[in-house]
């Protein structure tokens, strides 16, 4: 009867969805801000700590800040959950289009660059724009 019951909650666990959208990390010290989308909420937020605690974060600055203030001062926010029908399993490829469209949504709106965040600003060709200036 017990790998009956473990075989029925592996099943139930690969039909559970995770959460899809935009988030927010805030270091509460000095305001800064980075945003981001993931198709997993709660995995990308421990993959984020995970990085910074082992000091391996691809943004230098929030690394910086992250040692300086110490982890309980960073936050983590869901800014926008991206809403799928239950029943029609949303295709990978339109979830990334969805979400990397309502991420540059919030980019526009709290412009999360230089001094007030951690995300950089990108050119057209994807590459960054070290200039830190609009987009070319």
């Amino acid at each position: 009867m017990e790998k009956e019951q473990r075989k029925a909650a592996a099943i139930a666990y690969k039909l559970v969805r995770p959460a899809m959208g935009v988030y927010q990390i805030r270091n509460e010290v000095n305001g800064r801000i980075m945003v981001g989308s993931s198709s997993n909420l709660t995995a990308i937020w421990n993959r984020e700590r995970s990085m910074l605690r082992f000091r391996s974060h691809t943004c230098r600055q929030m690394q910086l800040d992250w040692l300086e203030h110490g982890e309980n001062n960073f936050s983590f926010t869901v800014l926008e959950y991206l809403k799928t029908d239950e029943k029609i399993p949303l295709a990978a490829s339109e979830a990334r289009q969805r979400l990397k469209s309502m991420e540059e949504t919030w980019l526009d709106k709290l412009q999360p660059y230089g001094e007030t965040g951690y995300n950089r600003r990108l050119t057209l060709r994807g590459k960054e724009n070290k200039t830190g200036g609009e987009w070319s």
